[in-house]
């Protein structure tokens, strides 16, 4: 699980951190219409994401809020806090 934990957290965007890595053992349902099966990838995708959101480039963040994103996140055991929490309202 080490090597996931370093690639995740070379991903992580400028003003996020990693505040607590639980990895889910998958198949992981963030709701009742999914289904994670690859959860490196899924995370991955999502930093991918995240950071497209926080840099200004929402049509690429595949329609998630950031508050989403975060949570998508969460529910994989990648739990990440913004630097500036306000971030998070807009």
């Amino acid at each position: 699980m080490l090597p996931m934990l370093d690639s995740m957290l070379r991903k992580l965007p400028p003003g996020v951190r990693l505040a607590r890595w639980e990895p889910a053992a998958t198949p992981i349902r963030p709701s009742e219409s999914e289904t994670i099966e690859d959860s490196k990838k899924f995370i991955d995708t999502t930093l991918d994401q995240l950071s497209a959101h926080l840099s200004g480039k929402g049509f690429i963040d595949g329609g998630w809020g950031l508050s989403g994103l975060i949570d998508r996140l969460a529910a994989c055991g990648c739990h990440v806090v913004l630097d500036d929490p306000g971030r998070a309202l807009q």
